[in-house]
């Protein structure tokens, strides 16, 4: 099982995983104790976006085809722009979609309180917490669907 990690490139087009990890993870980096927690292995992807969602001009539907993956677990930031945009492009290229709301945030409670609403209705997501996911049962689901036909 691998992770996608799909990340802004903050307008360093010559940015890359290592240099940006590196960044997160300085000493004084607001965030690092969680970075230290989440960083990519060696089996994980890394996919630099240009604008808000991560399929926008990205590889990242080709990573995914390669991968022959048919569900998503969005989390990042920030819930009312790109986790938004992705959820939403998500749908339109018929993935299950799960996202948990404690592992998002936006600018303040009642934008993220509305953003993840948004994202209930309108992409049919499965909104849980995190400490709910259990990702083995994810990982048979996905395989029994494909054998299924979905």
């Amino acid at each position: 099982m691998s992770t996608i990690y799909v990340n802004d490139n903050f307008g360093q087009w010559r940015s890359d995983m290592n240099k940006l990890l590196d960044y997160c993870v300085r000493p004084e980096a607001p965030g690092k104790s969680f970075i230290d927690q989440i960083q990519p292995g060696k089996n994980d992807y890394f996919v630099l976006k240009p604008m808000h969602s991560g399929f926008y001009q990205t590889p990242l539907e080709v990573l995914r085809r390669y991968l022959d993956a048919s569900t998503l677990v969005l989390c990042g930031l920030t819930t009312n722009s790109c986790i938004v945009c992705t959820a939403h492009d998500a749908k339109m290229r018929e993935f299950r979609l799960l996202v948990p709301p404690d592992c998002s945030a936006a600018r303040t409670p009642k934008e993220h309180r509305q953003a993840i609403e948004r994202i209930r209705t309108m992409t049919d997501a499965k909104v849980t917490p995190s400490r709910s996911l259990r990702l083995g049962e994810i990982v048979r689901d996905a395989r029994s669907n494909k054998r299924d036909g979905i």
